[in-house]
Parts: structure tokens; C-alpha cells; sequence
């Protein structure tokens, strides 16, 4: 059954020397070769007692939240709970997303960043010296414009999807989902915040929260293939739903078998990209190229956690 299928979680063969795509990896591999290298290499050293300095640093930055980062997990959390506990109101979810950004602000500001950051933050603004934790004004300027996007999403969201998910709780079928699946030899996984299967429809409705910058084609193309190589049997119709963070739409999109296969061989080339830079490490090491990407992507780099490594 598509309940089952859609909330698999299943992990057997996979670790950190297997090759598994995803939306994440394309795009960062696309933005920027040398992010995509501390991502998804660079850092595997990082608790080994024999890491240089460098590795400690990027293993630091790795896990450094921006904005966007904070603002997309509380809203996430916002709606899974509003989900879990059909009878919640606006008011109520604006109080529950306000209380995590709270509990945000200490968790980032803990004991446990004092041993790695010389700022002691988990918080990318804060460790860049954008805004300050010792300076109550400026900090709490940045907390009402992070807090703003949140209760403008909430606002959002109950007069054009809750209501729907509300009437419809008996047909969500995932929730926070994370799917694994291949492609060919390929193994890949997509993410979505939740779904909805109709019994009687066999109609399916994906949905992801998002911010505006986000990539979509790539997320497309590998949903449209889990789709359509796992549930074909299953489903009569299905629907992608991006829902933005921060702009006033929604983008509603037809997934269809046609499209699965037109897109299938654009996903295989782009592994096979990846991979045969991949056979050569020192690609990540060249300056020409990482100096060209830098220059197309001069707006990114300045929000990079890892920007404090190319200075």
C-alpha cells in the first residue's frame, strides 16, 4: 500500500562511502564545487584526533544555521505540529513557532558551541558578526525579522492549505518524510514535508515547504521518478505542492509518467558528471575554477558557511 511505501525509512546498504543523490547534493554540487566538496567529504574527518585545523574549522561551519535555515526548520515544525494536532488554532500555532524560535536562540547560544567557535553560536549571522548576542537591540531587530517571515508563512498557510489538511486528516500519509529508491544502479532519496493519498481518488498531493531561492527543477525530476518507478500501480493522479516561506504563492505542479521519462536521462548525465569529477579530488583543489564559481555565485558566497575558508 502507498502508506507503507510512503513512509519508508529504509537505511539497509547505505553509509557515508555510498554515492546516494539527491536534490541537496545536485545543487550544491552546481552552486559551488568546493562547498559540495566540505559537505559531502571534506568533513569526514572532522572527530578523528589526527584533523588539522582546517578540517576542525569546516567541520565547525558545516553546521552553522543561516537565516533561511532557522526560519525553514521552525515553520516545518510549525506545521507537522499543527498536523499531528488537528484542533490547533493560528493563534495558537503563531505561539508554538514563536516558543521554538526561542528555544532556538538558547540551543544556538549553548555551552556546546563554546568548545568549537570562537563566537560561541550555532547561528551563521551571529558567528559572522552580522548581528551581535551582547548587543540587545541589534539582536533583537534580527529576531523580529526572522519572526516576521515566520507568523506572515502561518498567516499564509491557514488561509490556503490548512483548512484542506484539516478537512482531510484521515488521508495524510507521510508526515516529515524521508524515501529512499533507485534509478537504475543509481541510489537516490527525496524529502517532503507531508502527503496526501486519497483512497477513493487513488489521487496523491505531495507537498514541500519552501524558500523562493529554492531550486526546483532537479526536486522535480527526482520525484516525478520515485512517483512513477515505485507507485505507478498505486496512484491515478498525482500533484507536486510547493508552498514558499517567503513570498505570497503557491506553485502547484502535474506530475506525470511522461515527464518521469523525459527527465530520466538528464538525472543519469548529471551523475555521471559528478561522478568522473569525483575520480579526480583535485578538482576541488583548483583555484581557476574556484575562482570562476566564485564570480558567478558572488551573492551565494556571501551567505556560505564556508566563506571564512576561501578569504
Amino acid at each position: 500500500m502507498l502508506e507503507e511505501k510512503i513512509t519508508d525509512y529504509n537505511t539497509n546498504n547505505i553509509n557515508s562511502q555510498n554515492f546516494v543523490l539527491s536534490t541537496e547534493r545536485i545543487n550544491s554540487f552546481n552552486n559551488c564545487y568546493r562547498k559540495y566538496y566540505w559537505d559531502y567529504y571534506g568533513t569526514i574527518a572532522f572527530n578523528k584526533e589526527t584533523t588539522s585545523e582546517k578540517i576542525k574549522k569546516a567541520g565547525i561551519l558545516k553546521y552553522l544555521k543561516s537565516d533561511e535555515q532557522l526560519i525553514l526548520n521552525i515553520c516545518r515544525k510549525t506545521v507537522n505540529h499543527i498536523i499531528e494536532n488537528s484542533e490547533i488554532s493560528e493563534e495558537y500555532a503563531k505561539q508554538y513557532a514563536v516558543e521554538l524560535l526561542r528555544k532556538s536562540w538558547l540551543e544556538h547560544f549553548s555551552n556546546k558551541w563554546q568548545q568549537n567557535s570562537k563566537r560561541f553560536t550555532g547561528i551563521s549571522s551571529a558567528y559572522y558578526g552580522i548581528i551581535s548576542q551582547k548587543k540587545d537591540e541589534q539582536r533583537n531587530v534580527w529576531a523580529n525579522t526572522i519572526k516576521k517571515q515566520i507568523m506572515d508563512f502561518l498567516t499564509k498557510i491557514f488561509l490556503e492549505n490548512i483548512p484542506e489538511l484539516l478537512k482531510n486528516r484521515d488521508e495524510i500519509v507521510g508526515i516529515d518524510a524521508l524515501h529512499y529508491f533507485n534509478i537504475g544502479t543509481m541510489k537516490c532519496y527525496i524529502t517532503f514535508d507531508f502527503a496526501m493519498f486519497s483512497k477513493e481518488t487513488k489521487i496523491l498531493k505531495i507537498y514541500k515547504i519552501i524558500p523562493k531561492n529554492y531550486n526546483i527543477e532537479n526536486d522535480v525530476n527526482l520525484m516525478s521518478n520515485w512517483v512513477y518507478n515505485n507507485n505507478q500501480d498505486i496512484i491515478s493522479e498525482s500533484e507536486l505542492n510547493y508552498i514558499f516561506i517567503d513570498e505570497n504563492a503557491n506553485l502547484k505542479l502535474k506530475i506525470n509518467e511522461q515527464l518521469a521519462k523525459d527527465q530520466f536521462h538528464k538525472i543519469i548525465m548529471k551523475v555521471e558528471q559528478m561522478q568522473d569529477l569525483l575520480i579526480n579530488k583535485d578538482i576541488f583543489k583548483n583555484e581557476a575554477i574556484n575562482i570562476e564559481k566564485f564570480e558567478q555565485n558572488k551573492l551565494k558566497c556571501s551567505t556560505c558557511n564556508y566563506r571564512e575558508l576561501c578569504q
